[in-house]
């Protein structure tokens, strides 16, 4: 994930044509050398993938950049007409023949609407502290990670989406996908723990704003009626992730490694 950003306007008419907003687009300034090397050429995963990039560390303009991710997804995203369902990952692997690589590489999650109120790991930012970007808990009748989200989720999101969404842990033992999640953030349990100006998670064992069994933290009594995001919004941003990651192309312009 990239510290510096430009922001570059692209031509309005383009824009419309492709149905993206007309604004300011930031582009790591390392990849703009990408950009001009492309003639100008706007494809639209790679802008989307940036503004994920970007307010991945908390910029003063993040929430703009949100509500413009968030008139995306409802433009582009898959009408599934499900409030719940269970999404399996496209599998990116240098070879496809690594049996050993794709078993552990396998990851699926559970999107839909969480119960706040019962112990859940929540996504939160040093910029706006109290108020929750996402949410995760555990599923019972398929032992995956279930996700929801708030508002628009940066790339940092969709990396603890990814990570903590295997399938596998050992080739004897499955993984235990929020468990997992739950034992690594143990230590921030009665707060939460800040990296600068970055994402973190933070775990909420007795549900979102109690501190103990006792005491609930009245900064987190707006939070508790958050508003999910539409469950196809979600997926709709953890494939423009992986169609960026699968494209050559894309990963050239977006300076990903080669695969």
């Amino acid at each position: 994930m990239e510290n510096k950003f430009s922001k570059l306007r692209f031509n309005r008419e383009a824009l419309t044509e492709l149905h993206l907003p007309d604004i300011e687009y930031p582009i790591p300034t390392s990849k703009i050398s990408n950009v001009i090397e492309n003639e100008g050429k706007i494809y639209p995963e790679a802008l989307i993938y940036w503004i994920m990039d970007y307010i991945s560390s908390g910029p003063d303009d993040r929430e703009i950049y949100e509500i413009s991710l968030l008139k995306i997804a409802e433009l582009f995203s898959d009408d599934l007409n499900k409030s719940d369902y269970t999404y399996e990952s496209q599998l990116l692997v240098d070879d496809q023949d690594d049996v050993e690589k794709i078993f552990f590489s396998k990851w699926s999650i559970r999107i839909g609407v969480i119960d706040v109120s019962k112990p859940i790991v929540t996504v939160q930012n040093k910029s706006t502290k109290e108020m929750v970007i996402g949410s995760f808990s555990y599923y019972k009748e398929s032992y995956n990670l279930k996700v929801c989200l708030y508002t628009a989720p940066s790339l940092n999101v969709i990396e603890y989406i990814r990570t903590f969404g295997k399938d596998n842990l050992s080739d004897v033992r499955k993984f235990n996908s929020f468990l997992q999640l739950v034992q690594s953030t143990k230590k921030w349990s009665l707060f939460y723990t800040e990296d600068k100006n970055q994402d973190f998670l933070c775990n909420w064992e007795f549900g979102l704003g109690w501190k103990n069994e006792e005491y609930f933290d009245e900064k987190y009594f707006k939070s508790l009626n958050l508003n999910p995001i539409p469950s196809d919004w979600v997926l709709f941003f953890i494939k423009i992730v992986e169609k960026v990651e699968n494209s050559a192309n894309l990963r050239f312009l977006v300076g990903l490694p080669k695969l």
